[in-house]
């Protein structure tokens, strides 16, 4: 197995460490420490861990490991000051928090079954206006699911793609870190009714590029524009286009202010705070004035419906009613829509119907098993019915599917690790959530819960303080519409643990 992050190869089948295609000079304990904590990057490994593992359990001292990290880092040009690569959690251990992407050794970038691996990098907006990043990133996003949908063609996450907005690292860096043999870069500028998309495929494997065209059309040509872009794309890898998978079959309307409409709630909708789901709530009402056959305006309502009602926010409905019937109410209109499937499986996780929420799931994985945001929800749907084991192996399936998680579902794994009563296992995926977005108030929660669990109650009482400062109206009835168990033990574990912990009733 070679696992790539950054410039670097970590090569265990040759225990050689690369940088730039270089080896490394690495003492082999030094490499096997690096790479058990690459091998097992999901979670924190305490040193009690690596003693077992990697010294036979023999008597070591606290300098032998903390030595060993020092050399781990140094080999990587890391230090504990910048931690880009290897992160101490005091008192517990280490965690390898670099991206690293895993692949079988001899893997060229191509998918199993000779398929061909590309990249939509994130379009720029060159329209001069913030407000305009909807419609780029709009064509990007449709543009990844118009190409996965191509036979012999893998397209990289939209996780994974707009991880690299931005980014100054060269093509050939991209291509190897996203495991992509070909990207697809592009621009885009709306004057007027005139739409100007610029592209470009790189082979990324040598930094050569095959093609670039422009692409000019009114909103109105929005979806010929991007067949058009696809298209091209297919015929350049000499790929075959059958007849079904040609058009804008997945975007469900050929309306095109729905559909810009959709755009501009998608790009609020990927914020997760209540002021943004309000606006794309805003955008997918008014999409479905413009189309009201348009399945997926339907889907995401659901969602941004469910999310008011769980977080208590201003103006959110009494009841889940509605939110089910938006999601049954797409179903009906598409019943080939998988993020409608997923939507009405997450609803109904939330009002004790597992039963028809696992079945939902099953369906739309059925539908689009390249989903990982199918799978992330089927497992945290899971972890609220307190099947953290089953929780485990779906998400197992969407960090396999897409290795650029966001925080929620990093969340998700740690929120498995609690109902398990696995303390390390919540720090070493909780911790960082918070690093990442400190008013994420359901990881703040369950964190609390687990250090009361553990017999930490100073550090439980501290977790329900800075909730509340975060969120003064927080309650315990938030916190049981939030995680509706359906096992009465767990549901009362959790609002005793959090009772006593200072959150008031």
């Amino acid at each position: 197995m070679i696992f790539r992050f950054d410039d670097f190869e970590l090569d265990t089948a040759k225990h050689e460490l690369r940088s730039a295609g270089s080896a490394l000079h690495v003492e082999p304990r030094i490499f096997a420490v690096l790479a058990y904590l690459v091998r097992h990057r999901d979670r924190m490994v305490s040193k009690h861990e690596l003693i077992e593992q990697l010294w036979d359990g023999r008597a070591v001292s606290d300098w032998t490991i903390s030595g060993s990290i020092k050399s781990s880092r140094s080999a990587l040009g890391d230090n504990a000051k910048t931690k880009r690569y290897i992160r101490t959690i005091h008192g517990q251990g280490y965690r390898f928090i670099a991206d690293a992407l895993a692949i079988e050794d001899g893997d060229t970038g191509s998918a199993p079954g000779n398929s061909t691996s590309i990249a939509v990098l994130p379009f720029v907006n060159l329209s001069g206006q913030a407000d305009q990043d909807y419609l780029s990133d709009g064509i990007t996003e449709d543009l990844i699911t118009d190409l996965g949908n191509i036979d012999g063609l893998i397209a990289v996450s939209r996780n994974a793609a707009f991880a690299f907005r931005g980014s100054d690292n060269d093509v050939q860096t991209v291509s190897r870190r996203l495991n992509a043999r070909f990207l697809l870069q592009g621009s885009v500028r709306q004057s007027g009714r005139t739409i100007r998309i610029n592209t470009r495929l790189v082979d990324g494997s040598n930094g050569a590029q095959l093609w670039a065209e422009r692409f000019d059309g009114e909103p109105s040509d929005i979806f010929a524009l991007q067949d058009r872009i696809s298209a091209r794309v297919v015929t350049s890898l000499k790929l075959n286009l059958l007849p079904s998978q040609s058009g804008h079959r997945g975007r469900g309307t050929s309306n095109s202010q729905a559909y810009d409409h959709c755009l501009r709630g998608r790009s609020e909708y990927y914020l997760y705070t209540p002021a943004h789901l309000a606006k794309a709530q805003a955008h997918f009402e008014r999409a479905v004035e413009c189309d009201p056959d348009y399945a997926e305006a339907y889907a995401y309502q659901s969602y941004c419906r469910t999310s008011a009602y769980v977080f208590t926010w201003p103006g959110s409905d009494a009841t889940l009613d509605t939110a089910i019937e938006l999601a049954q109410r797409a179903i009906a209109l598409d019943p080939a829509s998988a993020i409608a499937h997923a939507r009405l499986g997450w609803v109904l996780g939330f009002v004790d119907r597992f039963e028809e929420a696992t079945g939902s799931f099953e369906t739309a994985g059925n539908l689009d098993p390249r989903s990982a945001e199918v799978f992330y929800a089927y497992g945290e749907t899971m972890n609220r019915r307190a099947d953290p084991h089953k929780a485990l192996a779906l998400l197992k399936t969407a960090f396999e599917i897409d290795t650029y998680v966001p925080p929620s579902w990093q969340f998700a794994k740690g929120h498995s690790h609690v109902l398990m009563r696995d303390i390390d296992g919540v720090l070493s995926n909780i911790l960082p959530v918070l690093e990442r977005v400190p008013g994420f108030i359901p990881a703040r929660v369950q964190l609390a819960r687990a250090y009361h669990d553990a017999g930490q109650n100073e550090d439980a009482r501290k977790i329900v303080q800075s909730i509340r400062n975060f969120a003064p109206k927080y309650r315990l009835l938030n916190a049981a519409r939030m995680f509706p168990y359906p096992v009465t033990a767990e549901r009362d574990r959790m609002i005793s643990a959090l009772r006593e912990a200072g959150l008031p009733e």
